[in-house]
């Protein structure tokens, strides 16, 4: 059992100001995308590791839902690098995300798709890193504590933006309205879910193995809530499912006593993680759920819920780390080897 407790680290000071700086980029976002229609843009290349790559499923899935007029890659920095794309090129516009700036394999993309005469725009968090100076032009939000949730404000700017100037999205003073609200709105989930992540928390500290399903926009959610805080974050063993994937083998693991936490939007994909929790609810006691449709979002148009509904699933599952770091006494800083060892 789990004996230390630490103190809850409260939300971030600077999380609303973070998010509002992001915001504040508006005009230089809109400026580039100004520019990408007459470069015959054909492909879209969303590229990253680790938080960086799943914060982009999303725009992944938004492009693949609008686009008719490029198509959508999403792949880690070293795929990119080991496939080397006959597409990429000239035509081709290619996003590329790292926190710190120095991930290797995320510069040495950035380097590959400017090499191949690709447009390369980078989300980092500062401009001084070296992934800012390799690409065109970089995109930043300058904090340590709120990354997740900036830079998905970021590339759903830059997702709106760029299907308004290839007229593929209808209502773009709408949509800028929405994430011009979500400050606000984000740090209003956060406190309005404390109670519900302690909870969590606090019922599955000492499970050995936590997965966690998801679908759709979502999935980099509750991708990186797997990978990036419980496994790396908090050394407790995870597996993230794709929802559609779980009956293709997945769900043989499940039993009664099988820690099961679900991720729900309010988007078209909604339906496959409902079937994935339905199956849960019936085989496993161990069954949580974190479901927009369960959250006041104030000023937020229904036809919008969807659309952000991964950011707020970020703004709760990020919140719901500090959860678990508290309850069990690991800090989210704490590492064996990442920064430290060479790999």
């Amino acid at each position: 059992m789990t004996q230390a407790v630490a103190q809850l680290e409260p939300i971030p000071a600077d999380y609303t100001a973070t998010l509002r700086f992001t915001l504040a980029q508006r005009p230089q976002i809109e400026a580039l995308t100004a520019s990408l229609p007459d470069t015959g843009l054909t492909t879209v290349y969303l590229v990253g590791a680790g938080g960086s790559l799943a914060v982009m499923y999303p725009l992944q899935f938004l492009f693949d839902q609008q686009a008719t007029a490029f198509a959508t890659s999403l792949l880690t920095s070293a795929e990119l690098i080991a496939r080397n794309p006959a597409a990429l090129g000239p035509h081709s516009l290619v996003v590329v995300g790292s926190h710190t700036g120095t991930t290797p394999e995320t510069v040495d993309a950035a380097a590959l798709a400017r090499s191949r005469g690709a447009r390369v725009v980078a989300l980092t968090r500062s401009p001084d890193s070296r992934l800012a100076a390799t690409a065109d032009v970089a995109f930043t939000y300058g904090s340590d504590y709120t990354v997740s949730d900036a830079k998905g404000l970021l590339l759903f700017q830059l997702g709106l933006s760029l299907l308004h100037r290839f007229g593929q999205w209808d209502d773009y003073a709408g949509a800028i309205a929405t994430l011009d609200a979500l400050p606000d709105t984000l740090l209003h989930v956060k406190q309005q879910n404390e109670q519900q992540n302690a909870a969590i928390a606090a019922r599955f500290k000492d499970e050995p193995l936590i997965y966690t399903l998801s679908a759709g926009p979502n999935y980099g959610v509750g991708y990186a809530f797997a990978m990036c805080y419980l496994q790396e974050m908090q050394w407790i063993d995870a597996a993230s499912i794709h929802a559609g994937e779980f009956f293709h083998g997945a769900f043989e693991i499940v039993e009664e006593d099988t820690p099961l936490l679900l991720l729900l939007g309010e988007d078209p994909s909604r339906p496959i993680a409902e079937r994935a929790l339905r199956f849960a609810r019936r085989y496993s006691r161990k069954v949580a759920t974190i479901d927009t449709k369960d959250h006041d979002l104030p000023t937020m148009p229904d036809r919008y819920r969807g659309l952000v509904g991964p950011l707020v699933l970020s703004a709760i599952t990020t919140r719901l780390a500090a959860h678990f770091a508290a309850v069990r006494g690991h800090s989210l800083e704490t590492r064996r080897y990442m920064f430290k060892e060479e790999y």
